[in-house]
């Protein structure tokens, strides 16, 4: 697992508890404007991303 700290940042692997955010970001049609093509559909594609 990778894990990097510092006093303003944190970097670790997705946990299962990502998932609803992370779904939620790559959801969003605003959000993703200039990537549509990584845009996500459902969740299903989410977990599998």
């Amino acid at each position: 697992m990778i894990r990097i700290i510092s006093d303003r940042l944190l970097i670790r692997d997705h946990i299962e508890e990502d998932l609803k955010t992370m779904h939620e970001l790559l959801y969003n049609e605003k959000t993703m404007f200039y990537l549509p093509e990584i845009r996500i559909k459902n969740l299903n594609e989410s977990k599998v991303f």
